[in-house]
């Protein structure tokens, strides 16, 4: 089972916030292999990078903080919160933070030394409010067509999914790009993902049909630092979402 790493939020963060930036619309997000669910509230939490906080507008006991390098300078404040609409998440054994035992079973999953690790996830799960989340068992690249149904055309669809792909086989993650190609001939969709073709982070759009495909940065497993690679700006040289 794939504990939930809230740290990485640090990355998946600055994605999500040029993605409403571009896009003027909330955000639909789905998440494969999403354990309990705790990175679907990405906007909840409060960010520092480089010692910079990022998004002042946010009050929030998980705090969490990660070094970037980048060739480009960076803006690192954010003035409005993240309008997030729909929040889906699926995985083979969905961990249900109301019950304590599982609550201690994602703690123990976490090394013993690594005790800021402990103290975020322990935060996390105080703050969220799971009344927010879809939760759905199951196989999420099988089930990824009738669960993007669930996400509002009004919103722009975010599949995602951070390290779950290290336990896919080389044909089930074939079958994953090949699902959501087929869901980008019918609507604009954002995939944010790693461990599929290589380790590093990408960002692909399906916009009007068209995909353009962006390999995003260097991470490291936690999410405590990451090297930004490429822009996010050359996402969004086509088309249009009007």
């Amino acid at each position: 089972m794939q504990t939930n790493e809230v740290q990485r939020c640090a990355y998946l963060y600055p994605i999500f916030s040029k993605i409403q930036q571009q896009t003027k619309r909330p955000l639909g997000l789905l998440e494969i292999g999403t354990s309990a669910g705790l990175q679907l509230f990405v906007d909840q939490y409060a960010y520092e990078y480089n010692g910079v906080r990022f998004n002042r507008i946010n009050a929030s006991s998980v705090n969490i903080l990660a070094t970037v390098e980048s060739n480009e300078p960076l803006h690192l404040e954010a003035t409005t919160s993240l309008d997030i609409g729909t929040r889906i998440d699926v995985d083979l054994n969905i961990v249900d933070l109301t019950d304590e035992a599982e609550r201690s079973w994602l703690n123990a999953l976490i090394w013993t030394e690594h005790e800021s690790r402990r103290q975020l996830l322990q935060a996390a799960m105080n703050e969220v409010d799971f009344n927010t989340v879809t939760l759905i068992e199951g196989d999420g690249v099988t089930m990824l067509q009738e669960l993007v149904s669930r996400v509002p055309e009004t919103e722009t669809l975010c599949i995602f999914h951070t390290h779950v792909a290290n336990q896919m086989s080389r044909p089930i993650k074939e079958e994953l790009l090949r699902q959501v190609e087929r869901i980008g001939q019918s609507r604009d969709v954002f995939h944010i993902y790693n461990n599929v073709q290589d380790r590093y982070l990408h960002v692909d759009l399906y916009l009007d049909g068209q995909l353009t495909a962006l390999t995003y940065a260097e991470t490291e497993g936690h999410g405590r630092q990451f090297q930004i690679m490429t822009s996010l700006d050359s996402l969004f040289h086509q088309g249009s979402f009007e």
